[in-house]
């Protein structure tokens, strides 16, 4: 199996408070999350904020009460997530506190299948030894 890429466009109305977020769901499969993208559009203006759960527990960001925001800009990063017992529900919950505009923002969940990770990982840090090696034997170490 090859890497699944899950996405969500989550819809904000104007005048959506913290504490009355929406409240999207995106379905994943087992595998390792190694990628987050949120895609802020332009106009945001650092107004809308967004944090997805897993079971209830903050997932991305980490800390409990915090959340992304942006204006033209994709909050981006790679990670490390294993997720078991599929099929699992990630929440992504969203407020917008702009009194004139609602927003959409995007969300991209790249899931990588253990049998197709734990290879890649395991080849690159044989990659990465081997190169240490050789580096480390032409400067005479």
């Amino acid at each position: 199996m090859s890497a699944m890429i899950y996405t969500k466009d989550v819809t904000v109305p104007k005048n959506t408070a913290v504490g009355s977020e929406t409240r999207s769901t995106i379905k994943v499969a087992n595998g390792f999350i190694n990628k987050l993208d949120i895609l802020f559009p332009s106009g945001c203006a650092g107004l809308v904020k967004v944090a997805l759960f897993l079971e209830g527990t903050p997932l991305f960001p980490s800390t409990a009460g915090m959340a992304f925001l942006g204006d033209g800009e994709t909050v981006s990063f790679p990670e490390f997530v294993k997720i078991r017992d599929a099929p699992r529900v990630i929440v992504v919950k969203a407020s917008n506190v702009d009194d004139t505009y609602g927003h959409t923002i995007s969300v991209r969940i790249g899931i990588l299948p253990e049998d197709v990770l734990v290879p890649a990982i395991l080849g690159k840090g044989i990659t990465n030894m081997l190169s240490y090696l050789v580096n480390t034997r032409r400067r005479g170490g």
